[in-house]
């Protein structure tokens, strides 16, 4: 664990998604849904796909970070831009179809 939260704190994006986890099911840690979103953002802001997909369904389900349809678009159209196949089913999910 020690590990892991060093790599994150050195801007290891896989890293820092990895704490974010911890802190939203409370492993090795008291559960925090506001800290897992912080570092959550942090990768999700370095460019990894999988947190970009997480960040983009915190800010659909307000899960740490307050509800934004508009940036749960942002962020699940930038995981998606990765080859993140789980944001497109997402993105199908929050958007209507005729648009």
């Amino acid at each position: 664990v020690s590990t892991v939260r060093r790599q994150a704190a050195t801007g290891d994006e896989e890293a820092a998604f990895q704490v974010g986890m911890m802190y939203e099911v409370g492993y090795d840690v008291k559960q925090n849904c506001s800290k897992a979103a912080e570092w959550v953002t942090k990768a999700a802001e370095a460019g990894y796909p999988p947190a970009q997909y997480n960040l983009g369904l915190r800010y659909k389900d307000g899960d740490g970070v307050t509800a934004s349809t508009a940036e749960a678009e942002k962020w699940l159209n930038k995981a998606a831009a990765g080859k993140y196949r789980p944001a497109r089913v997402a993105l199908a999910k929050l958007l209507p179809q005729d648009r």
